[in-house]
């Protein structure tokens, strides 16, 4: 009989297609669903686990098809599955391409705000926008000089008319300003803001990161409204982000030349060099972060606001977990390279070091790396060099069995270790070590899947490309 998303409940030797199998799998695979993969339907370790958090059916309002040891084909939830946290609020952009808010534990599925693709489960970590008024210009914490500011004269990113205009007034140089006292962070300062064009490629065009505590400007950039194209006049790495609708996202990294506690200043419209008087731009948005790279949009208003790290794990081992061998497959993408600690996809483990199995990017490099630990010893640890390209997908997978751990990343020759315990597992983190966080993932995960075998060599290479 033909149940669920067109998958033919099987006999003991037959078996349907149906749901999503990216690895060509032989029997059933529906996503985020444990499903038998082998002749016995009740056999603990012939089921997959294949989680994806790309397709719209299969993210949290849909009912997932899961097949049960001794009872069939029962219906579930997102939140049956996953054991999901975040103590606040956060923003993503939604399947419309505008900024959304997701309610505090709620997960957070990602789109690309131009093409409308789906990106995956936004994991982050921990943040808080250290600017106050981030959409509202006009109040008396931003300064400004030569600028008349409307308030509210445009759609925002997030499809109200919140984006302030500003216009110069002279011809001379044009500043918007706000300083945050104490604000410097040793290990990384970001800025970030919506800009769009107004009446020309050139108006209000340049942004400044300063710190005033030595008065040194750590970043300065200049950027063509029409294209997106950047100029960095100081620092390195700021990026313009295409969010749709004529608005660019600036992106403007500092990773040195601050102390801890460092009044920082960002400027919202500084040029300088004379505006011609009547020259406008658009503008939302703002994010001043303590962190080397830009993370989802935080609104402000009096006060400070802070987003709680995302944490997701699955919430049992049980029907899908083999103790004794298996493959832990992971997919996604990093936000940035230049992330100051490692940051777990995925980990098999008891939510720390000591008994662990961990696919994560490593710290302030490009390199994918597998740890295994068994009783706090190291098992296995493989690194595969410049695996990461920030927004871009990569692919890993390891698998373990006494004595033989294996790992690809991205169809690179498979590393091995014939000298392994394979250790206690107790949880499937995703995007951190589960249930308490640590290491948290940067980025969006697209997939994840747990094959009850340890995948051979050429299989490792096969799924990863």
């Amino acid at each position: 009989m033909s149940v669920g998303f067109g998958f033919s409940l099987p006999a003991l030797v037959q078996y349907g297609g149906g749901g999503n199998n990216p690895f060509g799998q032989l029997g059933p695979t529906l996503d985020l669903s444990f499903v038998d993969g082998v002749t016995d339907l009740f056999d603990p370790n012939g089921y997959t686990l294949n989680t994806d958090f790309i397709t719209p059916e299969y993210q949290v309002a849909a009912q997932y098809t899961i097949w049960e040891t001794n009872v069939g084909l029962v219906s579930k939830t997102f939140g049956d599955i996953i054991t999901f946290t975040r103590a606040s609020t956060a923003t993503f952009t939604g399947s419309n391409g505008l900024i959304q808010s997701a309610a505090i534990n709620a997960p957070r599925f990602d789109y690309d705000p131009v093409t409308l693709a789906a990106k995956g489960l936004l994991i982050e970590e921990q943040r808080a926008n250290l600017l106050t008024y981030s959409e509202q210009f006009d109040n008396v914490v931003w300064s400004r000089s030569n600028v008349t500011i409307t308030a509210n004269a445009i759609v925002a990113p997030d499809g109200n008319t919140t984006a302030d205009k500003l216009e110069a007034t002279t011809t001379a140089n044009s500043v918007v300003s706000t300083a945050v006292v104490g604000a410097g962070s040793a290990s990384g300062n970001t800025y970030s803001v919506y800009v769009k064009k107004g009446s020309g490629a050139t108006e209000a065009n340049s942004f400044v990161l300063r710190n005033s505590t030595t008065s040194t400007n750590l970043v300065s950039i200049s950027v063509n409204y029409d294209t997106g194209a950047i100029v960095q006049i100081v620092g390195t790495g700021s990026t313009a982000v295409n969010v749709g609708n004529g608005w660019w996202r600036l992106l403007m990294p500092s990773a040195s030349g601050v102390s801890a506690g460092d009044t920082l200043t960002v400027y919202a419209c500084f040029s300088g060099g004379p505006e011609t008087a009547g020259e406008f731009a658009y503008i939302w948005g703002a994010q001043l972060e303590a962190g080397a790279f830009a993370t989802s949009y935080i609104p402000t208003v009096a006060s400070q606001v802070t987003r709680s790290a995302d944490v997701a794990s699955v919430n049992t081992l049980s029907p899908w977990f083999n103790a004794t061998e298996g493959t832990l497959y992971a997919e996604g993408s990093a936000l940035a390279v230049t992330q100051t600690t490692d940051k777990i996809i995925a980990a098999l483990s008891t939510t720390a070091v000591s008994n662990t199995f961990e696919l994560y990017k490593q710290s302030n490099v490009a390199d994918a790396r597998l740890y295994m630990a068994t009783s706090g010893v190291v098992q296995a640890d493989f690194t595969f060099a410049s695996v990461f390209t920030a927004g871009t997908n990569a692919k890993l997978a390891a698998a373990y069995k006494v004595n033989d751990v294996a790992m690809s990343a991205n169809a690179a020759t498979v590393q091995t270790d014939t000298s392994a315990t394979v250790p206690t597992i107790t949880t499937l983190g995703i995007g951190s070590r589960g249930i308490g966080g640590g290491a948290t993932w940067g980025g969006h995960i697209r997939r994840i899947t747990y094959y009850p075998r340890k995948l051979s060599a050429a299989e490792l290479k096969a799924i990863t490309a």
